[in-house]
């Protein structure tokens, strides 16, 4: 998320994604938060799916006007 957001693709990421600031584990018949901004100085993670972070960044090469090179596995 902060690498996107410095490269100055993460706009359409922060519109659509959800931040999450923690989870909660059940076991044991009890839950069990787990506090991601409290343990992280106040950070979160961003849920994002993947195909979208590679839609973004295929947009920015090609407005770049650079190549794009894709590898096709068989």
């Amino acid at each position: 998320m902060d690498l996107l957001n410095e490269l100055g693709l993460g706009e359409r990421m922060m519109r659509q994604g959800l931040m999450h600031y923690g989870v909660e584990l059940r076991f044991g018949g009890r839950g069990h938060r787990i506090d991601f901004a409290d343990l992280t100085g106040g950070k979160g993670v961003m849920i994002y799916a993947q195909h979208e972070v590679i839609k973004d960044l295929v947009a920015a090469r090609v407005n770049a006007g650079e190549k794009l090179f894709l590898k096709r596995e068989v």
